[in-house]
């Protein structure tokens, strides 16, 4: 399963990308076929509070292939744990790669 590939960082429950720009974007290239179907979370402090708080919307956020750190200090938290090429990784800059 693919999503065995996607290293993550558990925070408040959702399981988070551990992960860079230039890590998803050669994941998505390699798998684009594979995604089909699919979804991907962009993820962030508010989105993650939230699924804390509401266990179906934490199912959603865990559900897709994976759920991105759009946040700052999502990725701070990351690292600070230990993944250390965890970087912000916005869901408009993530578009703007995929649609070049």
């Amino acid at each position: 399963m693919m999503k065995d590939l996607i290293p993550t960082c558990n925070i408040m429950g959702v399981e988070i990308a551990a992960i860079h720009m230039e890590w998803l974007i050669d994941f998505t290239k390699k798998y684009i076929k594979e995604l089909s179907g699919d979804y991907m979370c962009v993820s962030n402090v508010h989105t993650t509070v939230m699924s804390y708080d509401d266990e179906a919307y934490c199912a959603v956020q865990n559900g897709g292939i994976m759920a991105i750190p759009d946040g700052g200090p999502l990725s701070s938290v990351g690292r600070k744990r230990g993944f250390s090429q965890m970087h912000r990784t916005t869901g408009p800059d993530y578009m703007k790669e995929i649609l070049k």
